[in-house]
């Protein structure tokens, strides 16, 4: 985000808006609830981000 949309309040509440729609229409496509799907979305972004561990040195079977 550039500074100048950082620095607008009326923009930074229309985005929130439109996350909060947008979450609010993933979570009924889910069939979960809105903070159900802020956790899901959370641990894919934690699974994505992190590399995969390893056991000693060797991959699992």
């Amino acid at each position: 985000m550039t500074e100048n949309k950082a620095k607008n309040p009326r923009l930074a509440l229309h985005l929130g808006e439109e996350l909060r729609a947008w979450l609010k229409n993933m979570a009924k496509e889910h069939g979960r609830s809105m903070t159900s799907e802020v956790i899901q979305i959370l641990k894919r972004e934690k699974n994505r981000t992190q590399p995969a561990q390893t056991y000693h040195g060797l991959e699992p079977f």
